[in-house]
């Protein structure tokens, strides 16, 4: 999982968040080093740890399957996460006491389903965001997705050593992501989410990658939040190529919703 449902950030985080904290994650200064490896280098050696191209590309779905946690309020439940080509997922989080939250975007609509919000169709930074990572083959890192990719430094990362690359994508938005100097793994990312709640900067820590299906997945992927809050994720099972077209039917209150000319994108 590459980021948070917004549904699922809008029951835990705090809307106490600072700008000031948000500017600070977002940007941290940093001098460039010489002689570090291009940013295409360090892409193309963690696509072939993680499987090689080919690998990736001959799966067309994928359904996930394991618990969210929310250790700072003993909270724990369950998600599955479907997706296939070319860019289409559905995620849907149960967590006793908050209810189930569901996010999607079948290719043209974004959408959310969630307690506190209800039925809502995405639009906006939401909705670029969702399109973008729901990309079946984001972790390609398919240079037309991206309006420049350069490695910054060899930083420090949750205690350890890694090359920061800074990603702009053609919508203008940048993430920052991690990548092991050693196994060529990604070890996290740093990006400005959208929520309900406004702009969150979330960093994302993966660890304990394990092969699926020809293709090597983070099975621990923890989301900090800037209020200092954290989500954890544990992958349980994954399996490839068995995903219906039904899977990704819009509701019938978010079909009401489109029918009305709520936000989305024309095909």
């Amino acid at each position: 999982m590459r980021r948070v449902p917004a549904s699922l950030l809008a029951a835990v985080a705090l809307a106490a968040s600072s700008p000031a904290a948000l500017a600070a994650q977002a940007a941290p200064a940093a001098a460039p080093a010489a002689k570090l490896p291009a940013a295409r280098e360090i892409l193309d050696r963690y696509v072939k740890a993680v499987g090689g191209r080919e690998q990736i590309m001959k799966h067309s779905s994928r359904r996930e399957t394991g618990t969210v946690e929310i250790p700072a309020a003993g909270i724990t439940g369950q998600v599955v996460v479907v997706a296939a080509k070319p860019n289409k997922t559905a995620v849907t989080t149960t967590i006793p006491g908050l209810g189930e939250s569901r996010q999607g975007f079948d290719g043209t609509v974004g959408w959310s389903i969630d307690p506190m919000s209800g039925p809502r169709l995405l639009s906006g930074k939401q909705l670029s965001q969702l399109r973008a990572t729901s990309d079946f083959y984001d972790e390609l890192h398919d240079a037309k997705s991206f309006a420049s990719a350069e490695t910054v430094e060899l930083a420090d990362f949750e205690g350890a050593k890694a090359y920061r690359v800074r990603l702009v994508r053609t919508s203008g938005d940048t993430t920052y992501e991690y990548f092991d100097p050693t196994t060529g793994l990604m070890t996290g990312s740093v990006m400005t989410q959208e929520s309900p709640m406004g702009a969150l900067v979330v960093t994302i820590v993966r660890a304990d990658y394990k092969p699926f299906g020809g293709v090597s997945l983070p099975t621990r992927v923890t989301q900090k939040l800037p209020t200092g809050q954290a989500i954890l994720f544990t992958l349980g099972t994954v399996e490839f190529d068995a995903v219906l077209p039904a899977a990704f039917e819009l509701p019938p209150e978010i079909k009401a919703l489109a029918a009305g000319g709520g936000a989305g994108e024309k095909k």
